[in-house]
């Protein structure tokens, strides 16, 4: 999902902030869950690895998003 820097009412803005500020929160706990299947240590090494890459994955969309939400908030 994408979020534009809203030129839009500010119904819209709250809207795209409340949305990337929610998928924000779900990939922080994504990253949790995944992590602790990770330190678990009953998965095949090779499972750990696709989990690996997946939370490589959501820590890019994260700090992605992080920086996103931060424009919006100072830029509108």
């Amino acid at each position: 999902m994408t979020y534009g820097i809203s030129i839009w009412s500010p119904a819209i803005k709250a809207d795209n902030i409340a949305k990337c500020e929610n998928e924000i929160s779900d990939l922080k706990e994504a990253i949790e869950v995944l992590g602790n299947a990770i330190k678990c240590g009953f998965l095949y090494d090779s499972h750990s690895l696709i989990l690996q890459g997946w939370i490589k994955e959501y820590k890019e969309r994260l700090e992605s998003l992080e920086i996103h939400l931060g424009e919006m908030k100072t830029h509108g």
